[in-house]
C-alpha cells in the first residue's frame, strides 16, 4: 500500500536498514503520523512480522 508523500517503508528499509528509522522519518511529517495510528497500518506491521522484515 503505498500514500502521496510517504515512503515506501520496504525500499526505505532496505535502503537504511532499520524498522524504527522508517517510523522516526515519517513521525516527522504530520500526514504520514496519521498513517501510524491507522488501522491498516497495523495490518501492514503484521505483515512484515510474517516475513521477517
Amino acid at each position: 500500500m503505498q500514500i502521496n508523500g510517504a515512503p515506501d517503508p520496504v525500499r526505505f528499509i532496505d535502503k537504511y536498514g532499520a524498522y524504527l528509522n522508517f517510523v522516526a522519518k515519517a513521525e516527522k511529517d504530520d500526514t504520514i503520523k496519521e498513517l501510524l495510528i491507522d488501522e491498516n497500518f497495523e495490518k501492514i506491521l503484521k505483515e512484515f512480522r510474517l516475513y521477517n522484515i
